[in-house]
C-alpha cells in the first residue's frame, strides 16, 4: 500500500513545507533520497516551474508501520554513516594530493629536483628565500622577447586561452561564429611563441602554441630564447609566488583577480627569475610530467572510489526503503560491514 503527501507551498515558491503525512519524518527523508532521479526527471520536464506542488503531491509513500519506519530509518542513519566517512576521506585524499602536486612543482621549479644541490640565499628574488647555488638570476626579457604581429584578413584560425588546456581553437569553447572581418588586426601567433593573457597573467593564463593561428589583441606574445625551455617556464609561471609578482606589476583599475589590470609586455620582462641552464629545465620539465601523471592516477582512483560507494549509498538507501533488505537481519548478519570492507579492500588493491 502507497499514501501520499500533502504539500504546503510558502516563501518564494521555491521550497515546500510537508504537513501532512503520517509517519516517520526521518523515514520519509530517506524514502525522497531514494527518488533523486525520479523527482529530478519530474523537475526537469518543466524548467521554468521546476517541481510544482501537484507533482509532489502524487509521489507513492510506502505505508509501512511506524515501528517499520523507524527501524528503516535507524538502520539508514547509522549504515550510511560509515559510508559518509569513507567518501569524505577519499574526498580529502583527492584534495592532498592535489596540494601535494602544487608543492612538488613550486619546489621543482624554484630549487630543482637534485636533492644534493646546494641551496644558498637568495636576497634578489622577492619570491623565493634560495635557490641552487649554481642556477642563475635573469630578468623574464632574457628568454622571452615581444613579437606582435597582426592578421590582415582575419582567415586564420582564432584560439582562446583556458586554464587548463591553454590555447586552443575558439570554436572548440564556444558556439558563436566570429566573421573574420570582425577579426582584422588581431594577434598573429606561431608554433613555439608563448602567449600571455594580459589580464590574467595574475591567476598564470599563459599557454603555448602549437600550431599558427591568431590570438586576442589584448594577449602578449613572446618568442622564446633557445636557451629557455618553454615548459619549465610555463610551470614556473603557474606558481603562487610568481602569480603574485605579476600582480604587483599589473597596472590599471581593479584588485589584481577582478576589474582592468594588465601585466604589459615591459613589466613583465623586468621580473627577475633565478634559472638553470637548458638541459636542467627540461629535467625538470619531465620530472613534473611525471609527477602529474603519478598524481592524477591517484586521484582517478580514489575519484572512481567515491563513485562507487555513492553507488552503494544509494542501492542501500533504495533497497532499504523499498522493503528489499530486511534491516533488522541485515544489521545482525554484518552484511552491508562486509560489502564496505569488500568495496575498501578493493578500492585500496
Amino acid at each position: 500500500m502507497v499514501a501520499t503527501l500533502g504539500i504546503d507551498a510558502y516563501g518564494n515558491q521555491s521550497l515546500a513545507c510537508i504537513n501532512e503525512y503520517d509517519g516517520n519524518s526521518r523515514f520519509l527523508y530517506w524514502w525522497l533520497l531514494s527518488l533523486y532521479r525520479e523527482i529530478r526527471g519530474l523537475s526537469s520536464q518543466d524548467t521554468r516551474d521546476g517541481l510544482n506542488q501537484a507533482m509532489l503531491g502524487q509521489l507513492p509513500v510506502p505505508l509501512f508501520d511506524l515501528t517499520t519506519q523507524r527501524q528503516i530509518a535507524d538502520f539508514l542513519d547509522r549504515e550510511t554513516a560509515r559510508i559518509d566517512l569513507l567518501i569524505e576521506k577519499k574526498q580529502r585524499l583527492v584534495a592532498l594530493l592535489g596540494e601535494k602536486l602544487k608543492d612538488d612543482i613550486l619546489r621543482a621549479v624554484t630549487m630543482g629536483i637534485d636533492p644534493e644541490a646546494e641551496l644558498v640565499p637568495e636576497d634578489e628574488l622577492e619570491w623565493t628565500s634560495h635557490r641552487p647555488r649554481h642556477w642563475k638570476v635573469f630578468r623574464l626579457k632574457h628568454f622571452f622577447r615581444e613579437n606582435t604581429q597582426y592578421t590582415g584578413d582575419g582567415q586564420e584560425t582564432l584560439f582562446s586561452l583556458r586554464m587548463k588546456e591553454g590555447l586552443i581553437p575558439h570554436n572548440d569553447v564556444s558556439d558563436k561564429e566570429i566573421p573574420p572581418n570582425d577579426l582584422i588586426n588581431y594577434k598573429k601567433v606561431f608554433p613555439g611563441q608563448i602567449v600571455m593573457n594580459r589580464m590574467r597573467a595574475a591567476i598564470g593564463l599563459f599557454g603555448l602554441a602549437d600550431c599558427a593561428g591568431i590570438v586576442s589583441p589584448d594577449y602578449s606574445i613572446f618568442d622564446v630564447n633557445p636557451k629557455a625551455h618553454a615548459a619549465y617556464f610555463l610551470r614556473l609561471f603557474k606558481t603562487e609566488p610568481m602569480m603574485a609578482a605579476f600582480r604587483l606589476l599589473s597596472k590599471g583599475l581593479g584588485t589584481g583577480h577582478s576589474g582592468f589590470m594588465r601585466l604589459n609586455a615591459d613589466n613583465f620582462g623586468r621580473i627577475r627569475v633565478a634559472a638553470p641552464e637548458y638541459d636542467e629545465q627540461r629535467l625538470i620539465s619531465e620530472y613534473i610530467e611525471e609527477r602529474i601523471q603519478q598524481i592524477t592516477h591517484l586521484q582517478t582512483k580514489n575519484d572512481q572510489s567515491i563513485n562507487r560507494l555513492k553507488e552503494y549509498r544509494s542501492a542501500l538507501i533504495t533497497d532499504a526503503v523499498t522493503g528489499q533488505i530486511d534491516v533488522a537481519s541485515h544489521s545482525r548478519s554484518g552484511v552491508s560491514e562486509r560489502r564496505l570492507d569488500k568495496l575498501q579492500e578493493e578500492m585500496d588493491a
